[in-house]
């Protein structure tokens, strides 16, 4: 592999760049940017059922609330808060 992967498909793919990020800075810092992402879209805003009713025009920012994303990277890749903080964590120390 060369450089960074513009598709991650498996929580394998995540383990194998921990491993060239320990003696390579720019995936170091590709890496700590994905992880970063997988955590900010692991939760999105959705409509609360009182409000589906309302038209878009009455809805205001109390009508949504967050929720976790059944769709994010992180579901569809199997890794949990607590790997990914691990990984954080270990790509600080290198």
């Amino acid at each position: 592999m060369k450089g960074y992967p513009k598709i991650i498909g498996t929580k394998q793919d995540i383990y194998n760049l921990f491993e060239i990020a320990k003696i390579d800075d720019e995936i170091k810092e590709k890496l700590a940017q994905t992880l970063d992402n997988l955590i900010a879209t692991k939760k999105h805003y959705v409509l609360k059922a009182e409000a589906v009713e309302k038209p878009a025009e009455e809805q205001t920012p109390d009508d949504y609330e967050l929720v976790d994303n059944p769709n994010s990277d992180m579901m569809r890749l199997g890794i949990t808060d607590d790997e990914i903080n691990q990984i954080k964590a270990q790509l600080e120390e290198v």
